[in-house]
């Protein structure tokens, strides 16, 4: 591959992530209730109410930080691999929902609202594969350079 299209791939790839994970966060900021309270109707989820409310603060604060250090920082390489480390985690979770929860849930809190779980998985692993990527060709542009 061509080291002006890797560039264009990390590049790509990189602003992609940083406007997902800034309209996940904000969105569960700004709505901060709704996402509480899907949190709490997951039957995946322990429903200890402190726990709750710890993890409906700390998702959007990863997803914030992991846009931050994306756009402002040389640390590519380490944001990538806590992008595809946090949406392997929600995929997890995602598929967890599907095929193994004994009930599911509404996803009506989720980042693109009306979507089903199936869809929320898809657009999931779609951007698990954009970091994956990411990762891979960076690598393999660094050993070059």
């Amino acid at each position: 591959m061509d080291s002006g299209l890797k560039i264009i791939v990390i590049t790509a790839s990189k602003y992609l992530l940083v406007i997902l994970f800034i309209y996940a966060g904000i969105t569960k900021l700004l709505d901060r209730q709704a996402f509480y309270t899907s949190l709490l109707n997951s039957p995946l989820i322990p429903g200890h109410k402190v726990f709750i409310n710890s993890l409906s603060w700390f998702v959007p604060a990863v997803e914030l930080l992991l846009a931050a250090i994306l756009l402002l920082t040389k640390k590519l390489k380490k944001a990538f691999i806590g992008a595809a480390i946090l949406l392997s985690i929600y995929s997890l979770y995602i598929s967890s929902i599907l095929w193994l929860a004994p009930y599911v849930p509404c996803s009506c809190a989720g980042i693109i609202k009306g979507a089903s779980w199936l869809q929320h998985l898809i657009f999931t692993l779609f951007f698990l594969l954009i970091s994956l990527l990411a990762i891979f060709i960076r690598n393999k542009y660094h050993k070059k350079h």
